[in-house]
């Protein structure tokens, strides 16, 4: 079966790499003078085949295919025609006329880009990119995980199979943003303590009811949203898949986790700190000690009326989930349905 995470990091390796470069005449993966070349396209066909598809015309032997053919040939292989709202994810191909490339994060993507613009370790390289410069997008649907492990109180022990559920499904989908196992051991480190890794908890374990209270105070979530209403009562937060908060009066779903981890994603209210100085994005991308980073979200994140009480154990936890999961390969949820998000097509189309 193909492995999505196996394309994804053939491509962060080689964007990593110092002797890769653009080119068109030596597109096919050719090493001349000791720089190996892709164009945009042959960059995304290379990708492919290190997750395990099988390109017509296999690369090795024929062409890659082109930005003007790889749509059908995506489409041949099981891939699916997305939104942008729901596939703008790790390992995602994006696509406008005459330029191709692969999501990386929520604000980056990797892929060749022209010689003629750009330094050599710059042609092939993870950049910052958003939906607006691109016209389509391509996902593959992977078999979808079970769901996640909750209950009205209490969270799970560390041992627990449920904590290691949950853990490795907050890995497999944090990884799908582009986070590093380090910045997600740091977050499930104080996750543990938090929530216990437990999506539907309420803080002292008071569930709030549907009708509001009590909101203002109490918080809510694998990250204890505070007040709940912050992620609750959120418009983007009800747009996303799984998104069904558990209350006294009304049952949640059992996914409601993944929203939580979407709208932490793109809209938690980290702030760096002068002791702590990494910004949002660094801090997803991050390869530090995961104690640090433990910390470093305990301090521009959570921000506790006293955080030394609990640093030390965010600190060994973080420590534990880095060990247990650094075994494990993520694998980042395929997105949603096949429904087609209306964007414009960018004015200024790349011509590689």
């Amino acid at each position: 079966m193909p492995s999505l995470s196996s394309s994804i990091q053939w491509a962060i390796n080689t964007c990593k790499r110092q002797d890769v470069g653009y080119s068109q005449d030596y597109r096919n993966q050719q090493t001349v003078n000791g720089i190996t070349y892709y164009d945009c396209s042959s960059f995304i066909n290379y990708a492919l085949i290190a997750g395990g598809w099988q390109t017509p015309d296999y690369a090795p032997n024929h062409n890659p295919f082109t930005t003007d053919n790889m749509r059908g040939v995506l489409l041949s292989l099981g891939w699916k025609k997305g939104s942008f709202t729901k596939n703008w994810k790790a390992g995602a191909v994006v696509w406008r006329t005459g330029h191709t490339e692969m999501v990386y994060s929520s604000t980056e993507c990797m892929g060749a880009r022209g010689r003629e613009n750009y330094d050599l370790p710059d042609q092939v390289a993870i950049h910052s990119s958003n939906p607006s410069y691109w016209a389509e997008i391509y996902y593959y649907p992977q078999e979808s995980a079970s769901a996640w492990h909750t209950k009205n109180s209490g969270g799970y022990a560390n041992s627990s199979q449920e904590a290691i559920d949950n853990a490795t499904r907050i890995y497999d989908i944090l990884s799908g943003y582009g986070w590093t196992l380090n910045a997600v051991a740091g977050l499930l480190g104080n996750m543990c303590i938090e929530s216990g890794l437990n999506p539907w908890r309420w803080q002292n374990d008071h569930i709030g009811a549907s009708t509001g209270s009590p909101w203002t105070s109490s918080g809510y979530g694998l990250v204890q949203f505070t007040p709940a209403s912050k992620y609750i009562n959120d418009s983007r937060a009800k747009s996303f898949d799984g998104y069904g908060p558990n209350f006294s009066d009304i049952p949640g779903s059992v996914n409601d986790g993944s929203a939580q981890l979407e709208f932490v994603d793109k809209y938690a209210d980290y702030i760096k700190t002068a002791s702590y100085p990494l910004t949002y994005a660094e801090y997803k991308a991050s390869s530090k000690d995961p104690e640090y980073l433990a910390e470093a979200w305990l301090y521009n994140y959570e921000r506790p009326k006293d955080p030394s009480a609990s640093i030390a154990s965010r600190k060994a936890n973080a420590k534990y989930w880095y060990e247990t999961l650094s075994g494990v390969t993520p694998t980042p949820p395929g997105g949603g349905g096949d429904d087609l998000f209306a964007f414009l097509i960018c004015l200024l189309y790349c011509t590689n």
